[in-house]
């Protein structure tokens, strides 16, 4: 006779396993750990919301991915001959605070544009409202 309980903490402890061994090997998304541990994608975040200590670890490696994404960008502003070089700089620039905070005071955005032209060369223009 079966049991649906006992199947269901098998099954939860089934896929933890399997789960783990997943990010241990790297993968980071659920369509990835899915198709490593040969479950759907709505069973991996089943298991998932279930198992509090593995959910702690699957968000854990998520996280790490924001370092990585700083450390891709670190190196773009590191390297001046990159060709992202510019854009990274200004991103750097737009979104977090500077020196030039406390040195300029803002203007509208609509005054000045700042694009990078053709090759290397940047180009700044200045419109009148």
């Amino acid at each position: 006779m079966k049991n649906k309980s006992r199947d269901r903490k098998e099954f939860l402890a089934k896929g933890r396993a399997l789960i783990l061994a997943a990010l241990d090997k790297g993968f980071t998304t659920r369509k990835k750990i899915g198709d490593a541990c040969g479950l759907k994608t709505w069973q991996v975040a089943d298991i998932l919301k279930h198992d509090e200590n593995l959910w702690a670890q699957y968000t854990m490696h998520r996280k790490t991915l924001t370092d990585l994404a700083a450390d891709n960008i670190q190196d773009i502003l590191e390297d001046p001959n990159h060709k992202d070089h510019f854009q990274a700089s200004k991103y750097i620039l737009q979104k977090y605070k500077s020196d030039f905070d406390d040195s300029f005071e803002s203007q509208q955005d609509e005054g000045l544009q700042i694009g990078s032209g053709e090759g290397k060369s940047v180009k700044i223009t200045f419109t009148k409202d």
